[in-house]
């Protein structure tokens, strides 16, 4: 008889915590990187690099944004800056926010992929703070219009005006920093039903390079 025993956990985990699950559809091509829809990554983080000993696992989606777009985006954010002036009276305000949205509305129709990779516990805590911020600014906007009976939440003094000025100028800081300085994962082209993905931190094509998938 076998010895066994069928109750006993299994070899793959440590430490109470399962092994990474297998990376595949992914190809590292010099600098350029290859995926397969909804490809499993290893344990890196691709905003940093780091590759920890527990990490969580999160499923992104990345869809395919023409070079066009991004002059284009950043035309109507400035309309919106514009609008600002007095002397152009939010003329210029509203054709950006709605080109903002049309665009928005355009894009959805590109191809779209997903991707598995593992985050770091600092990056989580980042882009959290990132994400509670500007999202707990919209709610603020959002119940400062709120009105109790005849009285509204926020003293005289403060006026819907500046209230729209101040979210305005947070979403605006918001948006800049993500297209300048956060590194998020883009998708410029899709070619033979893959889709090469940027925005790789150097130290994460690099440990990419030591693990390359076999194709």
């Amino acid at each position: 008889m076998s010895s066994e025993n069928p109750y006993a956990p299994p070899e793959t985990t440590s430490a109470g915590l399962p092994d990474a699950p297998e990376s595949f559809g992914w190809e590292l091509d010099g600098k350029r990187l290859w995926v397969e829809s909804f490809a499993q990554f290893p344990m890196i983080d691709p905003y940093s690099g780091a590759s920890e000993e527990v990490m969580t696992l999160n499923r992104l989606s990345v869809r395919v944004r023409p070079l066009w777009m991004t002059p284009l985006k950043w035309a109507f954010i400035a309309l919106v800056l514009l609008g600002l002036s007095p002397l152009l009276h939010g003329v210029a305000t509203f054709i950006g926010v709605v080109g903002l949205i049309v665009l928005t509305i355009v894009s959805a129709w590109y191809p779209l992929t997903g991707l598995k990779v593992f985050f770091s516990s600092k990056t989580l805590r980042n882009r959290a703070i990132q994400y509670w911020v500007f999202k707990g600014s919209l709610m603020l906007a959002i119940l400062s219009g709120l009105p109790f009976g005849r009285r509204s939440l926020l003293p005289a003094w403060l006026s819907p005006g500046w209230i729209f000025t101040i979210t305005l100028g947070i979403w605006l800081l918001g948006v800049i920093w993500q297209q300048i300085f956060e590194r998020r994962l883009t998708c410029r082209r899709q070619m033979d039903g893959r889709f090469e993905i940027r925005g790789f931190h150097p130290k994460a094509l690099e440990r990419l390079a030591q693990e390359q998938a076999p194709k």
